[in-house]
């Protein structure tokens, strides 16, 4: 089931994904490594990275709804599938807003604090999960009629030598 957001054929919902999975995750990393060292600039960079991971959630949101939408069959397991990636990823988001609206500054960070963005990271691991598991096992977003490539264009390589140890020559 092919995407209807798309630049040119290129879906876009897979091509913003990267990023509020990146920022979320270094927002993790960060709060982990400015709690451990103790460093401010570490712990001010996971609540920037909390709100652009937050910002760029939203945003790859858009794409996904216009899928939701317009793509998936209703009353299918593809559907009920995409359903639970809404709510699992909308928790995501919202636990890691609340921790960043309740993030104390440096002097009084508490464990208590972040413990709405440790969950968020973990429903946005199950919610990337269901995702991918909308595109490989469900095929939505999809293209069934694009030409799949057999081999790599150029190469001179049509599979192992017949000698073990031996490598094809260009």
């Amino acid at each position: 089931m092919k995407s209807r957001a798309v630049i040119g054929n290129h879906p876009i919902h897979p091509m913003i994904i990267p990023f509020p999975i990146a920022f979320l995750t270094g927002s993790i990393v960060f709060d982990a490594l400015g709690r451990i060292l103790p460093s401010e600039p570490l712990y001010q960079t996971a609540g920037h990275c909390m709100i652009a991971g937050v910002v760029m959630g939203l945003l790859a949101a858009i794409p996904g709804l216009v899928d939701f939408t317009s793509v998936i069959p209703e009353n299918t397991r593809a559907k009920d599938k995409a359903t639970y990636h809404l709510i699992v990823n909308t928790v995501a988001l919202v636990s890691f807003l609340v921790s960043f609206l309740a993030r104390p500054s440096f002097a009084e960070r508490d464990v208590i604090s972040v413990l709405p963005a440790y969950l968020g990271f973990l429903f946005l691991s199950v919610g990337g999960w269901i995702g991918g598991s909308l595109v490989y096992g469900e095929k939505i977003g999809i293209d069934e009629g694009a030409v799949q490539p057999t081999r790599v264009r150029g190469s001179r390589w049509e599979g192992p030598s017949e000698e073990i140890g031996t490598y094809p020559h260009h």
